[in-house]
């Protein structure tokens, strides 16, 4: 990636998008996974600086100026909204980095102080059941759980396909450390330094 912005030189100038960090939790979130999966990520934002990198606060802002040709790429985009917006737009791909690509996982859950409690049980009924599966799969282009529903396109055989490339978040304890508001701070303020270096 980093030698592909190198070589392309003026012609991807400024036409490249990525998450604001400040503006955007799912870029936070990336951008503190990369940090973790990647020791040179630093080399990868400072380039991304250099070559005019633009930065939106959601996938769809990203998307739209690569769907009508403003930008070339768009960099660490929700892999399910590329996915629906590349099923309707022929000159939209995707490419999944051969070193690593953070995955995540939807969670649904139901709070115990909640209003409507049998609703929320109804609802998560719903989500997992073969329509809601269904639904998830075909109109959000996010993979089936179900094995009802998945048949052969599965979460699994996205992991057989891609393997150890495939680096989840994990749903557990870590995922708050990010919210210590001294280490989010420090992190954007080296993003923000990477980016301003030419």
């Amino acid at each position: 990636f980093v030698d592909y912005l190198k070589r392309k030189g003026n012609a991807v100038f400024g036409r490249i998008g990525t998450y604001d960090i400040e503006r955007s939790g799912v870029g936070f979130l990336f951008m503190s996974r990369d940090q973790e999966q990647f020791g040179d990520i630093w080399t990868v934002i400072r380039t991304m600086g250099a070559a005019g990198v633009k930065l939106y606060s959601t996938s769809q802002a990203i998307l739209e100026r690569i769907s009508d040709g403003r930008f070339v790429l768009g960099y660490n985009i929700l892999g399910s909204y590329a996915a629906d917006w590349a099923s309707r737009h022929a000159d939209v791909g995707i490419i999944l980095p051969k070193d690593y690509t953070v995955v995540m996982s939807r969670i649904g859950l139901v709070p115990q102080a909640a209003a409507a409690p049998e609703l929320g049980r109804r609802y998560l009924e719903f989500f997992m059941s073969k329509e809601g599966q269904t639904i998830m799969a075909r109109e959000l282009q996010i993979p089936a759980v179900s094995p009802e529903v998945a048949g052969e396109n599965t979460a699994n055989t996205m992991r057989e396909m891609l393997g150890g490339q495939l680096k989840p978040v994990p749903v557990s304890p870590g995922l708050m450390v990010y919210l210590d508001q001294v280490k989010r701070a420090r992190l954007i303020a080296r993003w923000n330094e990477m980016l301003r270096l030419q």
